[in-house]
């Protein structure tokens, strides 16, 4: 597996489709291949268009690209991972990553505030779920060939020694 050397962060990019699309093409203009998002940005859809728009038109092809997104701390039991992957697929139009990560290293509860959960006391974090638990679930979804490589984001050396 090779990763492009540099890649279009998309982070807090969440414009209407024509800018989000004049961005991905000028990228690719540029020489970007690589496209990182993640679920939290809530912009995997209007990515998904774009890139449908980008490969109807033969400006590039999927083998081409290489597509990150990440695994959300609400999605950390490991029966939750592949679905996660799976939501992130369908919103981008696409049948697998290249690279799924585990976005931060700690698990939120899931429930109220679908994103950023809350509870009465104001608390999120679910410490009933480990990184080791949320690994196994991604090691469930590259066996099922949602995404052609697996990784974690945010992590400690210590945080990383557990998985």
């Amino acid at each position: 597996m090779s990763i492009p050397i540099i890649g279009l962060g998309t982070y807090d990019m969440t414009e209407e489709q024509s800018v989000m699309t004049q961005v991905l093409n000028d990228a690719i203009d540029v020489g970007y291949r690589h496209i990182d998002t993640a679920y939290i940005y809530q912009n995997e859809e209007i990515i998904g268009r774009s890139l449908r728009q980008m490969f109807a038109n033969n400006k590039t092809k999927r083998e081409d690209l290489f597509i990150t997104s990440k695994v959300w701390s609400t999605f950390h039991k490991r029966s939750q991972v592949v679905e996660a992957l799976k939501l992130s697929l369908n919103n981008l139009g696409l049948d697998h990553l290249d690279l799924a990560l585990i976005h931060w290293p700690i698990a939120l509860k899931s429930g109220t505030g679908y994103l950023w959960p809350l509870d009465e006391n104001n608390m999120t974090l679910d410490e009933d779920i480990s990184v080791v638990e949320t690994w196994k679930g991604m090691e469930d979804a590259y066996r099922l060939g949602l995404a052609k490589s697996i990784g974690v984001s945010n992590f400690n050396s210590e945080q990383l020694g557990r998985v």
